[in-house]
């Protein structure tokens, strides 16, 4: 069954780079209409990919956000929670303004623009909210408690999530990427792990299969594991 992504409008958290920003470019090829938000452009200058100013952690900034999606385009067919940050420390090190960073953005982000989004989705009786999580949200690596926590949280919230919507014809589905070549690595830790990591433009691959093959009306991808072929670093 071929899928069609012309006239469906894509909004994509945390779009303007990476993960976000290589998924975008991926749908629009497909004939997609896709808004990418984010704190800052980022010096986005990508033809057919549209820019809104949003800060997930903040629900004034995502009403503004919604808002100018929905005045414009009267619908939101895809949300893709992409907009994460990272901490790798010992416990002991971590101070509580990093905590409610990373649980802020990582896990209130995803319920904020989850949340404004769910009402127009119930009302259509249509519509996708994909999470973007990460390994940690199940596997274990010393280091990253808090980053894990966020993560197992915001899947576990999607999770419930999908059985709430289910009656009303809206999907909901779950991405865990494992190591992928972003900016949130170092030069240095990039350098050591030359060949061992995955490509953004290879999990927006994994991430579009998934949204694609859930226009089936008959099936859903709910998870979907995205792993390098040599394993966890």
């Amino acid at each position: 069954m071929k899928i069609k992504m012309k006239n469906k409008i894509i909004w994509i958290t945390g779009g303007t780079k990476g993960i976000g920003i290589e998924t975008a470019k991926l749908f629009t090829s497909n004939k997609a209409t896709v808004i990418v938000s984010g704190r800052n452009d980022m010096g986005l200058t990508i033809a057919n990919i549209e820019f809104i100013r949003c800060d997930v952690s903040n629900s004034a900034s995502v009403e503004s956000a919604y808002n100018t999606i929905i005045e414009k385009y009267n619908r939101i067919d895809v949300l893709i929670n992409n907009a994460g940050v990272i901490s790798y420390s010992p416990l002991h090190e971590i101070e509580e303004n990093e905590f409610d960073r990373l649980m802020n953005i990582n896990l209130k982000g995803q319920f904020l623009v989850s949340k404004i989004v769910l009402p127009k989705m119930i009302e259509n009786k249509s519509g996708k909210i994909v999470g973007i999580h990460s390994i940690v949200s199940f596997d274990t690596f010393a280091n990253a408690g808090l980053y894990s926590a966020s993560k197992a949280a915001s899947k576990k919230l999607m999770e419930c999530l999908r059985e709430e919507v289910r009656q009303f014809g809206i999907d909901v589905i779950n991405i865990y990427p494992g190591a992928t070549e972003t900016d949130m690595w170092d030069k240095n830790s990039k350098a050591e792990r030359e060949g061992r990591m995955m490509f953004a433009e290879d999990v927006a691959m994994g991430i579009y299969n998934a949204v694609a093959t859930s226009y089936n009306s008959r099936m859903i991808v709910e998870e979907v594991v995205l792993r390098p072929k040599l394993g966890n670093l």
